[in-house]
């Protein structure tokens, strides 16, 4: 408990200050544009065509920063969101096997172009944690093995292994690496070894919080040479047997009876391809869906567009 409250302590510091910077940089940058689109309102025939091209150009610049700055201010408190989220746990046993599939399936699309993405883990291997927090920090690690290999050829490896009473999720790039002199930083909130704008210096922080609810540990393994190596230690379940993809449990279990609720007509279609094995009804919106359920409609489960 002192330690989730030195790191609440952190945070709260950090956000301070981290959102105080991009908001002085909007207020200061609002205040010119006020000042300036006055000067047009009320004085529009002193300024000739090219002064008056000027004065738009730096309208146009000082609205791109605040724009930057607001963006820097969302990016921040969608990281936070995750912290936010950790409150209810979800321990279970899982296949890493099917966890690390999901998680290049997810973050494929920002893998560059040269980088080769190979796995090692056995299909038997079973651990123990909260799924979603386990593919939230997997994510972010991949992620970050992704923005290091800009520019740069090589692969990023993601592998699961038992190692005594724990199962190691590793994610390993051939990037710069970490400093040294920064491993001792590198998990502290807000810290960042990426380009400024580029980072939130939350997502290791918020990851390594998510490690220590489920019981588990988030360590880095290799800090220079060759690239970095991120684990993530979680406890091996004491039963291991052969995993069960999303396939093979749609096609082994019973039908299920599914309410889709989305308004966007392109997400739903693909949800109801993905769950083409069940009975789907699709409602376009909450009063669509309240109409089919008071009309006597049963579902086993509803998916709803928050």
């Amino acid at each position: 408990a002192a330690e989730r409250l030195a790191t609440l302590g952190r945070l709260a510091a950090g956000v301070a200050h981290e959102i105080n910077n991009p908001a002085t940089s909007i207020l200061v940058n609002l205040e010119l544009v006020t000042q300036s689109l006055g000067s047009l309102l009320y004085s529009p025939k002193s300024q000739d065509s090219e002064s008056l091209n000027d004065t738009l150009l730096e309208l146009r610049a000082m609205t791109q920063d605040a724009k930057l700055a607001t963006e820097r201010i969302a990016r921040i408190v969608k990281e936070l969101s995750g912290f936010s989220r950790m409150e209810n746990d979800k321990i279970e046993t899982f296949w890493p096997a099917n966890v690390l599939d999901r998680v290049v399936a997810l973050v494929s699309h920002r893998v560059p172009r040269g980088v080769a993405v190979t796995k090692d883990v056995s299909e038997t291997l079973m651990a123990i944690g909260d799924i979603g927090k386990v593919e939230q920090v997997l994510v972010n690690l991949f992620s970050n093995a992704c923005d290091a290999m800009v520019g740069r050829a090589g692969t990023i490896h993601l592998s699961a292994i038992a190692e005594g009473p724990h199962v190691v999720l590793a994610v390993e790039d051939q990037g710069p690496g970490v400093p040294p002199t920064f491993a001792d930083r590198i998990f502290d909130p807000f810290f960042t070894t990426k380009s400024r704008g580029q980072g939130t210096g939350l997502g290791l922080a918020i990851s390594v919080e998510a490690a220590q609810r489920m019981g588990g540990q988030l360590r880095l393994a290799r800090t220079s040479g060759d690239g970095s190596r991120f684990e993530l230690l979680l406890p091996v379940a004491e039963t291991q047997k052969p995993r069960i993809t999303g396939e093979h449990r749609a096609l082994s279990g019973r039908r299920w009876r599914v309410l889709l609720v989305d308004d966007d007509v392109s997400v739903a279609t693909s949800w109801s391809r993905v769950l083409s094995f069940h009975d789907t009804t699709v409602a376009s919106c909450a009063e669509e869906a309240i109409e089919i359920l008071n009309g006597g409609a049963v579902f086993d489960v509803v998916l709803c567009d928050l």
